[in-house]
């Protein structure tokens, strides 16, 4: 199904390094841990998911786990999984989140890959990378089709959709190795504009929210790369 782009919230990610090709995860987790709005994560959530059944994730275990209580702070059932957590466990999650029994789980890496679960249609991003196959496969577990469900909502706190673009984009591929010359195309932000009254992202200049139907601001304001 197709998504729905929102981005209340880019982090400020000036002078976190660079490691195995992504945000060092010890310097981004001491950033995101410590000073991140988890208070914005849950009120954009309240405002813009519908409350749908909504995976999570997170840039570490403490911090998946922060959020988590700040849900439950407000009346919002939330869980928390990790690789420590029993597998009949992990499902036993999966099977409430389905229910609607909670409405949140929240993870670091845990249903990155391999997971089919259709009922999630509102994913949440508060772990930014440098990753396109990681940015797509997080987003991707909202993508499978289920009964009643047109779309899915994308939450994006983690300033990913400017650096990835949006995940339905054509990407152009090679069998081998990228071209030394092409290594940068992913690194160019895309022509994407943010909705100043209801946080929509989407492509090029529209003169109303296609989200919204707010006016386009006169400035055109785009997002600010990162």
């Amino acid at each position: 199904v197709a998504p729905r782009y929102y981005a209340p919230s880019i982090p400020d990610l000036v002078g976190v390094s660079t490691k195995n090709d992504d945000f060092d995860p010890h310097e981004l987790d001491n950033l995101l841990n410590q000073s991140n709005p988890i208070g914005d994560v849950v009120k954009s959530w309240q405002t813009l998911s519908e409350q749908r059944p909504t995976l999570l994730f997170a840039v570490s275990v403490s911090h998946s786990q922060r959020i988590v209580n700040t849900f439950r702070a407000h009346n919002i059932a939330a869980e928390h999984v990790d690789a420590d957590t029993p597998e009949h466990v992990r499902a036993e999650m999966v099977e409430k989140l389905v229910a609607g029994e909670i409405k949140i789980l929240s993870n670091v890496g845990i249903f990155c890959t391999g997971v089919d679960i259709p009922a999630v249609s509102c994913i949440v991003m508060v772990r930014p990378t440098k990753s396109y196959t990681l940015f797509i496969q997080q987003a991707g577990r909202g993508t499978r089709p289920a009964e009643n469900t047109n779309d899915f909502i994308l939450i994006d706190h983690a300033g990913n959709l400017l650096r990835h673009g949006c995940i339905m984009d054509e990407r152009e591929g090679w069998l081998n190795a990228m071209p030394k010359k092409k290594q940068k195309l992913f690194e160019k932000p895309p022509n994407l504009t943010q909705c100043l009254s209801c946080f929509a992202v989407y492509a090029g200049n529209a003169e109303k929210c296609p989200a919204c139907g707010a006016e386009n601001q006169k400035k055109k304001d785009k997002l600010a790369p990162i």
